[in-house]
């Protein structure tokens, strides 16, 4: 009986413990579920910041994109050529070729004869047109400038600007659309001239420069022609030109300055 007393106390002894061991397992576990809860809000938290980061950032990179894309289609996009590279017409180069060999080799013989080298620069060169600014109403016209003394107004010269005024309407019109941009220009197949790029004048040169043939007619055209070979060597002229049924032949050639 002893024996028996004794195991069932052994036995209670024993199942308080074990009930003793699983209230602590009970107690032990809320705060490892608690505390797995607060990891799980916390993941939950950064994750939906980092999905919020990440849309705001597609949209930035999205931004970005489009703005590069502009920006490169802006800057690739071809600015509008000063040179025309077809350049001149066969009529142009007709009529190229006759002010040339008419206005301006008869000027260049003596100077050929001494071995220089002649060169007509390409491309063409572009010659606006200037008019002298009108006087202010009212106000007497002004005194001629005495000898010496340049005028308070001076045109810019010829090869820079021609006066308006030499020019009739329709040639206007003509000159202003020929002059939009320079052409290149090709051989002209001129005993005696070459074809050769803009560049500082070296001595022993004779260099020859054109304007685009501007055509108020069908049948006429006015040019622009001049050469300079130094500091008092060089002229430039006004040339205007008709064509008759086989060939261009001038009409009229009008010297603009002289040095």
């Amino acid at each position: 009986m002893a024996l028996g007393r004794y195991d069932q106390s052994e036995r209670g002894e024993q199942q308080g413990e074990a009930e003793g061991d699983a209230g602590d397992e009970v107690l032990v576990a809320v705060p490892v579920v608690l505390q797995w809860t607060s990891i799980d809000r916390r993941k939950s938290f950064w994750r939906e910041t980092g999905v919020q980061l990440c849309r705001e950032m597609a949209s930035l990179f999205r931004l970005a994109f489009v703005a590069s894309a502009a920006l490169f289609v802006g800057c690739s996009r071809a600015p509008i050529p000063t040179v025309d590279p077809v350049g001149l017409t066969v009529g142009d180069i007709e009529v190229l070729r006759t002010v040339i060999d008419g206005a301006l080799r008869s000027r260049l013989i003596d100077k050929e004869a001494k071995g220089l080298e002649i060169i007509i620069q390409s491309p063409t060169r572009r010659i606006a047109l200037w008019r002298e600014p009108p006087r202010a109403a009212g106000t007497l016209p002004e005194a001629p400038a005495p000898f010496g003394r340049p005028r308070p107004n001076p045109p810019p010269p010829p090869s820079a600007a021609i006066e308006e005024r030499l020019l009739t309407p329709a040639e206007r019109s003509a000159w202003t659309a020929a002059n939009r941009r320079a052409l290149e220009v090709p051989e002209l197949a001129l005993a005696g001239f070459t074809i050769g790029t803009t560049e500082f004048p070296r001595p022993g040169r004779i260099y020859v420069t054109v304007s685009a043939p501007a055509y108020p007619t069908s049948n006429s055209a006015v040019v622009y022609a001049d050469y300079f070979c130094g500091g008092t060597c060089g002229e430039g002229w006004l040339v205007r030109v008709f064509r008759t049924p086989r060939v261009w032949l001038i009409r009229r050639a009008d010297r603009l300055w002289i040095s």
